[in-house]
């Protein structure tokens, strides 16, 4: 049996029956919604025929890892920041010169189903030169970028949505950037006077880059800049204003926000999504443990390291090492803070100081001995050729590896 549905002038659709119901023979019977859904919403079913409009996503859409700010192994917050580095939530960089003095956190001011966001918080101003920047970026890998066929004619455009709050009204600047080329794509966004001080959601789709492919290896292939001070190298030019440049004084909207101009001044976001195509979906929602591995591929840091290694005595380590539990996108640069407890089964000591020996993307090797050059590496005796354990000693100890390898 079946049902067809003629048009006013021409065409029809036709529903069509199932033409046996085995093993059951029973009627189907499907009840539709009484509201229509919104544009690229889907019909699912309840199982018992109910039907209801749902959205039609798919995971892994997001390209951003820890869009939501959960995730900030180097703490929760860094003080009197002036210069470049990832500070406090992972894989979010902050790039500064001449752009003010801020502190930079994991905030819990957050807009409704989120519980994080950075926060960048002016607590001394600055007048911008020309060179002067002040951006929060997010790099991504050339490998996780190749789907979208950048330096073909069919390259993909990309959706960008995110949360943003602000003291400051006016126009922002964000853009797409190729590290192969140098090329970029901007577009702006804007904080009315009425969304001062609120969270507010933005959507901006960039165009494919027709002209510049990406390396598909694992260095910096796309990066996504979110613009909060820029000198006149930046904005002198013509914004290119949703067109791929590689003129530097077109990179920034000339009437872009100067964050830097009060210490009342605040800025806060979270829900950076990135996806493939014109249309900007839900925020896609990842465990703190999904996005906590995800981010480990570019930084570790270890409070209690599972060091294990041989003792070489008269404090002499021969060797410690670990396996990491991620791969890390390159071998990690090691550093070492404070100071850590050695057991050999009968014998402790300290050590202070590790230097990197061997070091591979899924494990690390590390010394510390004695020498006229660190004459305070280690304390304690241990026996030739007895295994060691390094711990921290209940919290009297208070070391930390940090284990490096971002973009």
């Amino acid at each position: 049996m079946s049902i067809k549905l003629k048009g006013s002038t021409d065409g029809s659709v036709t529903l069509q029956a199932p033409a046996d119901t085995s093993p059951t023979g029973t009627d189907k019977t499907f009840t539709l919604p009484t509201q229509d859904g919104t544009a690229e919403q889907v019909l699912k079913t309840d199982g018992s025929g109910n039907l209801s409009f749902a959205d039609n996503v798919s995971s892994g859409r997001n390209l951003i890892i820890n869009g939501a700010m959960q995730v900030a192994q180097r703490g929760t917050s860094s003080t009197g920041q002036t210069t470049t580095g990832y500070k406090t939530v992972d894989r979010f960089r902050v790039v500064m010169s001449s752009g003010g003095t801020y502190t930079v956190n994991q905030s819990t001011d957050a807009p409704d189903g989120f519980s994080n966001s950075l926060h960048l918080d002016n607590t001394a101003t600055a007048t911008p030169g020309a060179a002067s920047l002040l951006t929060v970026d997010y790099a991504i890998e050339g490998s996780d970028v190749q789907r979208l066929d950048y330096g073909t004619s069919g390259a993909k455009s990309l959706t960008l949505s995110f949360y943003v709050k602000s003291d400051v009204s006016g126009t922002y600047t964000v853009e797409l950037f190729t590290n192969d080329g140098d090329s970029f794509i901007g577009k702006t966004y804007s904080i009315s006077a009425g969304e001062v001080g609120t969270w507010v959601r933005r959507e901006l789709t960039f165009t494919g880059n027709t002209a510049t492919s990406i390396a598909n290896d694992n260095t910096r292939g796309l990066t996504v800049v979110f613009w909060l001070v820029a000198g006149s190298n930046y904005t002198g030019g013509t914004f290119n204003d949703g067109s791929w440049d590689t003129t530097v004084a077109n990179r920034v909207d000339s009437n872009q926000v100067n964050l830097s101009s009060s210490t009342d001044n605040d800025w806060y976001i979270t829900g950076v999504q990135l996806e493939v195509g014109d249309v900007a979906t839900k925020f896609e929602h990842r465990s703190y443990g999904d996005e906590l591995a995800r981010c480990q591929r570019y930084f570790q840091k270890y409070r209690e390291p599972r060091l294990r290694g041989v003792g070489g005595g008269s404090t002499h380590l021969n060797r410690l090492g670990m396996t990491l539990p991620v791969t890390m996108r390159q071998a990690p640069t090691v550093t070492s803070t404070n100071t850590f407890a050695w057991y050999d089964g009968t014998g402790t000591g300290s050590i202070n100081t590790f230097t990197a020996t061997y070091n591979f993307p899924d494990s690390i090797e590390l010394d510390s001995s004695n020498s006229v050059s660190v004459p305070n590496a280690m304390t304690g005796t241990t026996a030739t050729s007895r295994g060691l354990v390094v711990y921290n000693s209940n919290g009297a100890h208070s070391g930390e590896i940090l284990l490096n390898a971002e973009l």
